[in-house]
């Protein structure tokens, strides 16, 4: 199909809508499915222009970045949360960083003995 053909087609459609509207048929506004049929009808499914790759690599990259940054907004309601839970009961979040990681410590620590005992008795 030439852009020409498809710009008259284009051009009656609007017409007749316009007509239709304008004779009080339909006063309503069409749904989305009508406007969709009547497209299809207009333009065969054929004739519609596919999404480029760049279009679709720019879509994928918009929603990484719309991921990341809610991930990130997460994160940070989390510290402030944190903050204001230490700030109620009275407890500096820096000690309990230190208590976690002295914890984490010691858990690898008995990993590694376990291992090592293991090892022993094979």
């Amino acid at each position: 199909m030439s852009k020409n053909l498809a710009k008259k087609q284009l051009r009656s459609l609007q017409e007749s809508i316009a007509k239709e509207d304008s004779h009080g048929k339909e006063d309503k506004k069409m749904s989305k499915s009508m406007m969709k049929r009547r497209r299809e009808k207009a333009f065969p499914v054929t004739f519609r222009p596919k999404p480029t790759i760049n279009a679709k690599e720019k879509r994928m990259k918009l929603n990484l970045q719309r991921k990341i940054a809610e991930k990130e907004r997460i994160q940070e309601t989390c510290k402030h949360s944190i903050k204001v839970l230490a700030k109620r009961f009275n407890v500096d979040p820096e000690k309990l960083k230190k208590k976690e990681e002295k914890k984490k410590k010691e858990e690898e620590e008995d990993d590694d003995d376990i291992d090592e005992d293991l090892l022993d008795l094979i």
